[in-house]
């Protein structure tokens, strides 16, 4: 169990069992304090995060991105979903996934992965099962009615 500070208040939750989405080559999770590691290798990377809407991060940027997925976990109604992606042959963290509301009145949501430089190129993205779970998740738990992507020219 972790325990997640949240408005002042403790709150257990079991993280692991929040969500977890498993396909052949993957395993999507919430993320736990000792992912921190695994992400910052790729998200200090300032030709990787050039690409994305933060980075290069700092420690502790890592660190704050990892205790804010787990925070967004516990919280009810959800606007956001982060998920760890796991590679399953290596038993290593090659990167993030998720799915996240505009804004609380909007029915547009933003579906993005960020998959470390090494594992880029291998249609983990593309895989059709998790893209599918994730916009699941998201119209079953608030009324989407359109979601976009944004792909950066990576490898």
């Amino acid at each position: 169990m972790w325990r997640i500070r949240k408005s002042c208040e403790l709150k257990e939750i079991d993280v692991v069992d929040i969500l977890k989405i498993e396909t052949e080559r993957l395993i999507l999770r919430p993320y736990t304090p000792e992912d921190w590691e695994a992400v910052h290798e790729y998200g200090a990377d300032p030709d990787f995060s050039k690409y994305e809407m933060w980075g290069p991060n700092s420690v502790e940027d890592t660190k704050k991105f990892i205790a804010d997925m787990m925070v967004e976990a516990a919280t009810e109604p959800r606007y956001r979903f982060g998920f760890a992606v796991h590679l399953k042959s290596e038993d290593r963290l090659i990167g993030g996934c998720g799915i996240r509301r505009d804004s609380q009145q909007s029915s547009m949501a933003n579906l993005g992965w960020s998959i470390h430089p090494n594992y880029q190129g291998q249609g983990f993205a593309t895989e059709p099962s998790p893209g599918k779970h994730l916009i699941a998740i998201a119209t079953s738990s608030y009324p989407i009615q359109n979601h976009k992507r944004c792909q950066a020219p990576h490898k």
